[in-house]
């Protein structure tokens, strides 16, 4: 999780902050191609590192919760699956118990 997480702040992000798009590259500030961090306070700069930070982990979450989800799906097809065989396995049974029974009937 953590080797995840290293791997996409190397990568610019891009994040929205009060209405400007900004893409943030490690500890540098782009706006519009350009690197701006100079002229932002400390404060702005700790704003929008953290409102990335708050983006990252929830998009980490997502991806968590869909592959959870899909885990779950496949599952269920697997439990389907097994349940579609065990169903012809009994009516198998079934036509045989029944032509076994017809059978002993005739003799």
């Amino acid at each position: 999780m953590i080797f995840l997480f290293t791997i996409t702040i190397v990568q610019a992000q891009k994040i929205e902050y009060n209405g400007v798009q900004y893409v943030v590259k490690r500890d540098v500030i782009f706006m519009n191609g350009k690197d701006i961090t100079s002229s932002l306070s400390l404060e702005q700069q700790v704003n929008i590192k953290n409102k990335l930070s708050q983006q990252l982990l929830a998009e980490e979450k997502l991806n968590a919760a869909e592959k959870a989800q899909n885990k779950a799906e496949q599952k269920m097809r697997a439990a389907e699956k097994k349940m579609k065989r065990a169903e012809k396995e009994l009516k198998k049974k079934g036509n045989c118990t029944k032509e076994l029974y017809s059978s002993s009937k005739a003799i």
